[in-house]
């Protein structure tokens, strides 16, 4: 086994998101227009707004959502809004309830945070 271990120290850019100040957005959304869906749907969009502006240091901005959203992202009005609020600069940090509720699949959602990093 591995008995020496090298120290990455730190840096300025490694700050915490928490400590920064941000204007966050929420991407929320559904599969389907089945009833749970809609009520996941008001609970995905009341929690993240909240958590949003729980923090002091972070500007509320927007709430970007697609429901029945088996369709392509180029088809999904939300997910083309809060990309577009994030490449225009007005949106530093997007909050979702998964990686499977922002993009389609894994390579979907990897390559579109590729982008936006």
């Amino acid at each position: 086994m591995f008995q020496h271990v090298i120290e990455i120290p730190q840096t300025q850019e490694d700050h915490p998101i928490w400590n920064q100040q941000l204007r966050g957005a929420t991407y929320c959304r559904t599969s389907t227009n089945q009833e749970e869906q809609n009520s996941s749907l008001e609970n995905q969009i009341a929690y993240y707004t909240a958590f949003i502006q729980s923090n002091p240091l972070w500007r509320f901005v927007a709430v970007c959502a697609d429901q029945a959203s088996r369709l392509h992202t180029k088809n999904r009005s939300g997910y083309r809004k809060i990309l577009r609020g994030c490449r225009r600069g007005k949106i530093h940090l997007i909050l979702v309830k998964s990686l499977s509720r922002f993009g389609r699949d894994a390579r979907e959602a990897i390559s579109t945070i590729r982008k936006l990093k």
